[in-house]
């Protein structure tokens, strides 16, 4: 898998969520602004702009897009891999407390869980270009 929260890496993200079948059937009734991230204040994010199960935008996460999104969550680098791999399941993460929302509410992501699980697998299939760079763009 690339290396995540870049802005190449959201734009494949972007790319990927819009050509997911599941995204287009569970995620037609989210709409709004999710932002996903690294612990502890890191400029490491993904800003998704997501309206009737497709993604509008997604870009690196400005701090704007942090203080304004629906909902905001965070976990480790190693925790995300591991998500988008399919190696752990969501909701068990956020209840071993590996996933947290910082912005919005717990309910809000859960009435959208199977949406949220074809983001991830959409973000799963992205592929590790051999030899890249940390692309910072």
């Amino acid at each position: 898998m690339s290396e995540l929260f870049t802005e190449r890496w959201a734009r494949a993200w972007r790319d990927a969520i819009n050509r997911s079948e599941a995204f287009r059937c569970e995620g037609s009734g989210w709409d709004g602004v999710l932002v996903v991230s690294m612990p502890g204040g890191s400029s490491d994010g993904v800003a998704l702009e997501l309206e009737g199960g497709s993604c509008r935008a997604a870009r690196r996460a400005r701090e704007a897009d942090r203080e304004n999104a629906d909902i905001v969550i965070e976990a480790s680098p190693d925790t995300w891999r591991s998500l988008f791999a399919g190696r752990s399941e969501l909701w068990l993460s956020i209840l071993l407390g590996r996933f947290h929302v910082t912005r919005g509410n717990l309910g809000a992501l859960r009435a959208h869980l199977p949406a949220a699980r074809a983001l991830l697998a959409a973000a799963g299939s992205i592929a590790e270009p051999p030899g890249r760079e940390r692309d910072r763009d």
